[in-house]
């Protein structure tokens, strides 16, 4: 549930946003609506490693 969550959440955040899920700071990723501090360390985890190109990634 919690990965649909996320990947519904940004999905609109592609789409409607000019944040860079790929550069954004730990902040400007809690700015999105349902995203949370957990989360967006996961997001900058792992974007250490890869980069979001497609919203499956997100997965």
């Amino acid at each position: 549930m919690k990965k649909l969550l996320l990947t519904l959440l940004l999905s609109f955040t592609f789409l409607f946003s000019t944040i860079n899920i790929n550069t954004a700071s730990k902040e400007e990723l809690m700015s999105i609506k349902g995203v949370g501090e957990k989360t967006a360390e996961y997001i900058i985890d792992y974007r250490k490693d890869k980069k979001f190109e497609k919203i499956e990634d997100i997965k």
